[in-house]
């Protein structure tokens, strides 16, 4: 009798795992979801900025950021950055940074804008595929997708210098889409 009880607790437990581990998994494709979606805004508001009216620009820098922080939440949330002190920490200086750069954002023609944004683009996705890549829960291929941040903002800055503002902001927001697809797609 006590066999039969312990088997069914246990085939209870399975099941509650399995159904959580579904929640999360469609928790991060809502989240990276969000990620591409505001990374598509973004660039629709680039377009607008560019061709009709600079206020658009505004939105731009709104939905880039929140495009961002749609894309560290849904990599939190496919588990690959893992748990401990040191992910706990990543999570809160990126919290705070993205609070400080919402902030920051009516005034954006400030140097505190762009020092907030350059440690969004790049301190925060170096950080994401490093805890990636120690955590060991996602291929390495996944692990190093947040890198193509930081790279195009190397590539975007000297085009927004030389060509103008419209090339280099479109490929924000593309990147930031790419870390949202990968989270997406899952661990695997």
């Amino acid at each position: 009798m006590n066999g039969i009880l312990e088997l069914e607790d246990n085939s209870q437990t399975d099941v509650s795992n399995r159904h959580r581990l579904e929640i999360t998994k469609d928790q991060a494709k809502i989240t990276g979801s969000l990620c591409i979606g505001c990374a598509i805004l973004s660039v629709l508001f680039a377009l607008l900025s560019s061709t009709f009216f600079s206020l658009a620009i505004f939105p731009y820098f709104v939905f880039l950021l929140l495009s961002a922080a749609f894309g560290v939440g849904a990599y939190g949330e496919i588990k690959a950055i893992g748990s401990g002190l040191t992910s706990s920490i990543f999570q809160l200086l990126s919290v705070v940074l993205f609070i400080l750069a919402f902030l920051s954002i009516p005034g954006k023609t400030g140097y505190t804008l762009g020092l907030f944004f350059g440690l969004i683009e790049t301190v925060i996705p170096i950080m994401l595929m490093v805890l990636a890549l120690i955590s060991k829960k996602v291929a390495p291929a996944k692990a190093i997708v947040p890198l193509a941040v930081p790279i195009s903002l190397v590539v975007s800055y000297p085009l927004i210098t030389t060509v103008g503002f419209l090339p280099g902001a479109l490929v924000l927001p593309l990147s930031w889409a790419m870390v949202g697809l990968a989270a997406y797609r899952g661990r695997s």
